[in-house]
């Protein structure tokens, strides 16, 4: 079994100290965004955008499960848990929360976004 750099409990704390103000109905609109993501990528038959998206509609996911306690979202992580792709998943999860972990995020036109430096 691989081991992950990055558990749901980690990502939960990263979202907890990048975005303190972010509130249920925020995230639920970005799990809604990176849904319309994968399938667009999925329409395109982008498979690394999809693998990508799928990345993050679980880490959007794992904040509603850990951090909102929502049982929408942990019916939608252990969905995602039970795919033949969940290795592939979790690895592009690791790659795209190192990435998270370096920005700074802000409120921009109504949505949380991360900023450049």
């Amino acid at each position: 079994m691989v081991k992950f750099r990055w558990t749901k409990n980690s990502i939960a704390d990263w979202h907890r100290n990048a975005l303190p103000e972010c509130t249920l109905a925020q995230q639920y609109s970005k799990a809604n965004r990176e849904a319309r993501e994968f399938f667009y990528a999925k329409h395109h038959q982008d498979n690394a955008g999809m693998l990508e998206e799928m990345a993050d509609i679980y880490i959007v996911n794992v904040v509603l499960t850990t951090r909102y306690n929502n049982d929408m979202a942990k019916l939608i992580c252990r969905w995602i848990e039970s795919s033949k792709s969940f290795e592939k998943i979790r690895q592009a999860v690791d790659d795209k929360m190192d990435i998270n972990a370096t920005r700074k995020f802000a409120w921009i036109k109504g949505e949380w976004r991360h900023v450049e430096d």
